[in-house]
Protein backbone atom coordinates (compact mmCIF):
# COMPACT_ATOMS: atom_id res chain seq x y z
CA UNK A 1 0.00 0.00 0.00
CA UNK A 2 1.41 3.29 -1.06
CA UNK A 3 1.68 6.41 1.52
CA UNK A 4 -0.58 9.30 1.37
CA UNK A 5 2.32 11.53 0.26
CA UNK A 6 2.63 9.18 -3.20
CA UNK A 7 -1.40 8.99 -3.41
CA UNK A 8 -0.93 12.90 -3.42
CA UNK A 9 1.64 13.07 -6.19
CA UNK A 10 -0.10 9.96 -8.41
CA UNK A 11 -3.52 12.45 -8.33
CA UNK A 12 -1.55 15.70 -8.90
CA UNK A 13 0.45 13.61 -11.54
CA UNK A 14 -2.39 12.64 -13.41
CA UNK A 15 -4.70 16.30 -12.61
CA UNK A 16 -1.36 17.56 -14.87
CA UNK A 17 -1.45 15.20 -17.42
CA UNK A 18 -5.28 15.80 -18.24
CA UNK A 19 -4.89 19.54 -18.01
CA UNK A 20 -2.06 19.11 -20.64
CA UNK A 21 -4.37 16.80 -22.88
CA UNK A 22 -6.95 19.72 -22.66
CA UNK A 23 -4.73 22.93 -23.30
CA UNK A 24 -4.68 24.44 -26.14
CA UNK A 25 -1.13 24.29 -27.76
CA UNK A 26 -0.78 28.28 -29.09
CA UNK A 27 -2.08 29.21 -25.84
CA UNK A 28 0.18 27.14 -23.37
CA UNK A 29 2.99 28.50 -25.60
CA UNK A 30 2.03 32.23 -24.97
CA UNK A 31 1.27 31.30 -21.06
CA UNK A 32 5.00 29.89 -21.28
CA UNK A 33 6.48 32.83 -22.79
CA UNK A 34 4.66 35.42 -20.49
CA UNK A 35 5.90 33.31 -17.08
CA UNK A 36 9.68 33.18 -18.29
CA UNK A 37 9.48 37.10 -19.43
CA UNK A 38 7.64 37.69 -15.64
CA UNK A 39 9.87 35.89 -12.84
CA UNK A 40 9.24 38.29 -10.20
CA UNK A 41 5.29 38.01 -11.20
CA UNK A 42 5.96 34.03 -11.19
CA UNK A 43 7.65 34.20 -8.15
CA UNK A 44 5.14 36.27 -6.16
CA UNK A 45 2.37 33.96 -7.11
CA UNK A 46 4.15 31.06 -6.32
CA UNK A 47 5.00 31.75 -2.73
CA UNK A 48 1.41 32.98 -1.81
CA UNK A 49 -0.83 30.18 -0.08
CA UNK A 50 -4.15 28.94 -2.49
CA UNK A 51 -6.98 31.11 -0.37
CA UNK A 52 -5.11 33.81 -1.32
CA UNK A 53 -4.35 33.03 -4.82
CA UNK A 54 -8.16 32.02 -5.19
CA UNK A 55 -9.56 35.38 -3.56
CA UNK A 56 -7.36 37.41 -6.15
CA UNK A 57 -8.46 35.49 -8.99
CA UNK A 58 -12.24 36.08 -7.57
CA UNK A 59 -11.68 40.07 -7.45
CA UNK A 60 -10.13 40.07 -10.65
CA UNK A 61 -13.21 38.11 -12.37
CA UNK A 62 -15.59 40.11 -9.58
CA UNK A 63 -13.83 43.39 -11.55
CA UNK A 64 -14.55 42.41 -14.66
CA UNK A 65 -17.96 41.42 -13.87
CA UNK A 66 -19.00 45.11 -12.25
CA UNK A 67 -17.14 46.34 -15.42
CA UNK A 68 -19.76 44.57 -17.59
CA UNK A 69 -22.56 45.23 -15.73
CA UNK A 70 -21.34 49.38 -15.69
CA UNK A 71 -20.86 49.30 -19.89
CA UNK A 72 -23.89 47.25 -20.26
CA UNK A 73 -26.05 50.00 -18.45
CA UNK A 74 -24.40 52.66 -20.09
CA UNK A 75 -25.13 51.07 -23.35
CA UNK A 76 -28.85 50.52 -22.79
CA UNK A 77 -29.22 54.07 -21.09
CA UNK A 78 -27.92 54.92 -24.70
CA UNK A 79 -29.87 52.81 -27.10
CA UNK A 80 -33.13 54.44 -24.92
CA UNK A 81 -32.21 57.80 -25.40
CA UNK A 82 -31.22 57.24 -29.29
CA UNK A 83 -34.35 55.21 -30.63
CA UNK A 84 -33.89 56.96 -34.51
CA UNK A 85 -30.12 54.83 -34.88
CA UNK A 86 -31.61 51.62 -33.19
CA UNK A 87 -34.17 52.09 -36.01
CA UNK A 88 -31.49 53.15 -38.33
CA UNK A 89 -29.84 49.42 -38.01
CA UNK A 90 -32.72 47.71 -38.05
CA UNK A 91 -33.42 49.03 -41.50
CA UNK A 92 -29.95 48.25 -42.42
CA UNK A 93 -29.67 45.06 -41.35
CA UNK A 94 -33.41 44.35 -43.23
CA UNK A 95 -31.44 45.38 -46.60
CA UNK A 96 -28.69 43.08 -46.37
CA UNK A 97 -29.00 40.40 -48.34
CA UNK A 98 -30.07 37.03 -46.24
CA UNK A 99 -26.47 35.57 -47.45
CA UNK A 100 -24.63 38.18 -46.13
CA UNK A 101 -25.59 38.67 -43.05
CA UNK A 102 -23.59 36.09 -41.40
CA UNK A 103 -20.87 37.42 -42.88
CA UNK A 104 -21.17 40.65 -40.87
CA UNK A 105 -22.08 38.89 -37.70
CA UNK A 106 -26.07 38.91 -37.98
CA UNK A 107 -27.66 35.91 -37.57
CA UNK A 108 -32.34 36.09 -37.71
CA UNK A 109 -31.43 35.16 -33.67
CA UNK A 110 -29.82 38.46 -33.55
CA UNK A 111 -32.74 40.33 -35.69
CA UNK A 112 -35.54 38.85 -33.48
CA UNK A 113 -34.25 40.99 -30.30
CA UNK A 114 -34.21 44.16 -32.58
CA UNK A 115 -37.30 43.54 -34.09
CA UNK A 116 -38.80 43.77 -30.60
CA UNK A 117 -37.37 46.19 -29.20
CA UNK A 118 -40.28 47.64 -28.53
CA UNK A 119 -40.65 46.03 -25.67
CA UNK A 120 -37.75 47.34 -24.16
CA UNK A 121 -34.00 47.21 -25.28
CA UNK A 122 -31.77 43.70 -24.60
CA UNK A 123 -27.80 43.84 -24.53
CA UNK A 124 -26.19 41.33 -26.46
CA UNK A 125 -27.18 42.45 -29.95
Amino acid sequence: MSTLREQIARLKGQEREAAARRANPELEASLEKFICDNPELRERYATMGSREVVRRMMLARMARTETVANRNGVLEQWVKENPEIVEKVEQRINRLAADTRPRVGISPTRIEPVKQQKQGPRMGL
